[in-house]
């Protein structure tokens, strides 16, 4: 999840993703038999979720967003907590 008001937060994403395959790298080389060791990180698919549409000051675009989670082979969705608003962002347009 990132924060759509904060400039650093894509960033951040990027370390988090960054980390959380390299623990799944890990994984599947410590698990010699397992079916999935053909696996690598670029086949799983993930979700990035863009939080407080709502609030004034936006910092990250719907584009620079979009274009970081295709980069990152993750699907794009926009949300406020405040507002209920979900948007399955560029899936409906």
């Amino acid at each position: 999840m990132i924060d759509l008001n904060n400039k650093d937060s894509l960033q951040n994403a990027k370390i988090w993703l960054e980390l959380a395959r390299r623990n799944v790298m890990k994984k599947l080389d410590r698990d010699e038999e397992s079916d999935n060791r053909q696996m690598r990180p670029q086949h799983f698919l993930g979700v990035l979720i863009g939080n407080k549409t709502d609030a004034e000051g936006r910092m990250i675009s719907p584009k620079g967003a979009q274009e970081f989670a295709t980069e990152n082979n993750l699907a794009y969705f926009e949300c406020s907590a405040v507002s209920t608003f979900f948007s399955y962002y560029y899936l409906n347009k």
